[in-house]
């Protein structure tokens, strides 16, 4: 039996919250609630966390959100003061989820040293318009995304760095809730008011439909912007992973590039069909998974076989190259991550383009897709913050990636990018987003066009 299931199961019977017992439930630990001193929670949309404990009345434990595919770098947890008179600071000891032995211990200590992100008061916190006049789309730079910053600006020895563990310290002084995260989340209930809010402002321009639904029966959500002279098709999709909401960030800042009124993104836009996937785990992300789906399946590494019959065996994955092969075959295809840390990677900010090395000259025989290859791969290299080819300890684009059969059956200019989601905060994310619009539309629009 899924062992998210069964905690969703029993957060459903009792109305989605956990107070006064100390419950385990599949190694979720929902801890007591004691009444001489802060607790800390991780039962909400988003929250990740497991076997939390407390030590002393200012003195927690927990883990964080390994999963299925053992990826353990995941957190975000709820600290709400005590009554008057209880510990106004609270120490937090965070480890790797115990479930994966070794090879979760080596992946948390790979995404560490990084930021640990905080928020005071309620989150969200619903911006109205912005200043006078401010559209939806100004919700991108007013939203409630942005508002978390790293824990150290409090004080630098707020997060300290141990071989087996993160020590944090949370000040409680003012009073209200701190959200404490190991990277700035993203909610998939805040994307889908987003979309309406797109689709509402912008009816000619935009097309908000969906891809399908989840496992559990979520609205995968699926935008289309389709210009006026579209020459090259444009897939843009991000959080197959759903802690790696950086690049949910990124694609939410691409689209609303695209419908600014700055004159290069419209003339760029004017020579696309974009489509755009801002997140393909919506199930994931709701229950602070790390790395899978509801059913256990990490969607970007199932694609083996795929273009050779062998279709992926998630329900999202499935959708996704039915809806390729069957409406939408791809010349140019960004697949967003996000990754932590900065121990193993070159320079700030720590991104990474991820582009197809030796296989390319193979995938893209046809001079037109040789040269736009070559002028995305410059234009990556000069005009974004990533290094290319070097993210992930050198992970190669393999026949596990969908990437990889857009290439082998459509020649799909291919990027997997890593946003670093540790470094820099969202607003800096959201940002990015247009930059590798930017450099990619021109590559194939202006350098080297493919049409």
């Amino acid at each position: 039996m899924d062992n998210h299931l069964d905690r969703r199961r029993l957060l459903a019977v009792l109305g989605g919250t956990m107070t006064g017992l100390a419950l385990e439930v599949a190694g979720v630990s929902l801890a007591e609630s004691p009444a001489d001193g802060p607790r800390v929670e991780a039962d909400f949309e988003c929250g990740g966390g497991k076997r939390l404990r407390r030590i002393a009345p200012d003195h927690w434990r927990m883990e964080t959100s390994g999963d299925q595919s053992f990826f353990t770098k995941y957190f975000c947890v709820r600290v709400t003061p005590g009554p008057n008179g209880a510990p106004a600071k609270l120490r937090l000891d965070v480890y790797p989820d115990s479930e994966f032995g070794d090879r979760g211990r080596q992946y948390f200590a790979s995404h560490f040293p990084s930021y640990i992100w905080s928020l005071s008061g309620n989150w969200p916190r619903r911006a109205a318009t912005g200043p006078a006049g401010a559209t939806a789309l100004m919700q991108g730079i007013w939203g409630a995304g942005e508002r978390w910053v790293p824990l150290q600006n409090a004080r630098p020895d707020s997060v300290v760095f141990h071989d087996e563990f993160l020590e944090l310290h949370v000040d409680l002084s003012a009073g209200k809730p701190v959200y404490v995260a190991s990277n700035p989340p993203y909610r998939y209930s805040d994307l889908v008011q987003w979309c309406q809010a797109l689709a509402a402002a912008h009816p000619k321009r935009v097309e908000v439909t969906r891809l399908g639904v989840t496992p559990e029966g979520r609205e995968i959500p699926l935008l289309r912007l389709r210009g006026s002279n579209a020459k090259v098709r444009f897939l843009v999709i991000a959080g197959q992973h759903p802690a790696e909401h950086g690049g949910v960030w990124a694609a939410k800042g691409l689209v609303e590039y695209v419908l600014s009124s700055i004159s290069e993104a419209k003339l760029l836009a004017d020579g696309l069909d974009l489509a755009v996937m801002p997140m393909m785990n919506p199930d994931g992300n709701v229950h602070g998974l790390s790395g899978a789906n509801s059913q256990g399946i990490d969607l970007c590494k199932e694609w083996t076989g795929t273009s050779k019959a062998t279709p992926p065996k998630s329900a999202e994955s499935r959708l996704l190259w039915e809806w390729i092969r069957s409406e939408f075959q791809p010349d140019l295809f960004l697949n967003l991550h996000s990754g932590l840390g900065w121990r193993e990677l070159a320079d700030p900010p720590y991104d990474g383009a991820i582009l197809f090395a030796w296989e390319a000259d193979r995938f893209y025989q046809d001079p037109a897709r040789a040269a736009a290859f070559c002028a995305l791969r410059d234009r990556l290299a000069f005009q974004t913050p990533g290094v290319v080819n070097t993210a992930g300890g050198g992970m190669a684009l393999t026949e596990e990636f969908l990437d990889y059969h857009l290439a082998a059956e459509f020649q799909t200019l291919a990027v997997l990018y890593h946003v670093n989601g540790g470094s820099v905060g969202a607003l800096s994310q959201y940002r990015l987003g247009a930059q590798l619009f930017s450099a990619m539309a021109q590559a194939v629009l202006s350098d080297a066009p493919l049409r």
